[in-house]
Parts: structure tokens; C-alpha cells; sequence
């Protein structure tokens, strides 16, 4: 004869059911920033577990973290240093876990992506877009015909220079500013 759930034991249940199914409901992304989000980690700390892990994500990233571990693991992303601290999730009772950090196959990763970001800065030239308007465009004394103009005056200028900021440049960001068929 089978035991039969407890009406607390039924509960415990379907909650977990439910909340395994959210996380399976939750997007691949979610769970790929999570990845994202324990590479970086690895990249500042030589070791880590769950729980500092679980300080640094947000709510979202909590159900995703196990999984997260599991696939880097899974990729050789990271590796067990053999050692086990105890886990601070009250969910968890205090229970080890694994303190981890990232493989050569990880600082490999780590660094091609640092590498990478550091190319993107210096290929990105320094632009300024501004959307200001000069000031008699400002009380709708436009130029007719439309012409390109700046939007900075004198004033704009000499407060510039008094402050030791760049001399602005740009043209007004009024439509008149604009050759009739073309750009300013």
C-alpha cells in the first residue's frame, strides 16, 4: 500500500513543480546572461561559488544560475578546485557546494572577449550629435531661406572658454538649418 502526501508534502510539490516550470518558461537569453554574468565574475575572482554568485544577479538570474554552471562546466568553462563552502540560500538549508573557477579554456574566452572590446573602443571615432537649437530659432525667428547656421552665439563661446571647455561647434538643430533637399 503507497504511503499517501501529506497535505504540506502535496504543497512542497507543486510548488517545486511550478517553479521548475517557470524557470523552462524563461528565454534561452535569460540563461545565456546568466553565462555571461558567471564568465565575467571569473574573470575578477579567481575563485567563486553560488553564493557569491547569487549576491551579484538579479532575481532572474537566481533560477538560471544552476543551469548556467552546469553548461559552462559541461563546455570546460570553468572547473571544480575541489573545494565546497557552505551555500548561504536558506532554500538550501546550508548544504556544499562547489567552489569553482575558470579554466584555461576560460581565461582563453575571457581575454579574446577582452581583447575584442578594447579593438571596438579604439575603431569607434568620438562623435558629438547635438540637438540644440540656436536661440533665435528658439523664439521662431528662423532664417528664410533655410540655411545652414550654428546653434551656439557668443555667449555659448566665451562661456566655453572661460570654463576651459572645447569651443562648441555644430550646426542648429532647427529644420531652417537645413538647405531646402539636403542636410546641414
Amino acid at each position: 500500500m503507497t504511503r499517501r502526501l501529506t497535505v504540506a508534502e502535496r504543497l512542497a510539490s507543486a510548488e517545486k513543480d511550478l517553479l521548475l516550470t517557470d524557470i523552462a518558461n524563461q528565454s534561452e537569453w535569460s540563461q545565456f546572461l546568466v553565462m555571461q554574468a558567471v564568465l565575467a565574475f571569473g574573470t575578477e575572482h579567481k575563485t567563486f561559488s553560488c553564493n557569491q554568485l547569487r549576491e551579484v544577479l538579479p532575481d532572474l538570474g537566481h533560477g538560471f544560475l544552476g543551469a548556467a554552471i552546469n553548461a559552462l562546466r559541461q563546455g570546460r568553462v570553468i572547473e571544480h578546485t575541489g573545494q565546497y563552502v557552505p551555500s548561504t540560500s536558506p532554500a538550501t538549508h546550508g548544504h556544499p557546494i562547489a567552489v569553482w573557477t575558470l579554466s584555461v579554456k576560460g581565461v582563453v574566452i575571457a581575454r579574446e572577449r577582452q581583447i575584442a572590446r578594447r579593438l571596438a573602443k579604439q575603431q569607434q571615432p568620438t562623435v558629438i550629435v547635438c540637438y540644440s537649437r540656436c536661440w533665435p530659432c528658439q523664439f521662431d525667428q528662423h532664417y528664410d531661406p533655410p540655411q545652414p547656421h550654428p546653434w551656439a552665439d557668443a555667449e555659448d563661446i566665451e562661456h566655453a572658454r572661460a570654463t576651459g571647455q572645447p569651443e562648441p561647434t555644430g550646426n542648429c538643430a532647427c529644420p531652417c538649418a537645413r538647405p531646402q533637399g539636403g542636410a546641414a
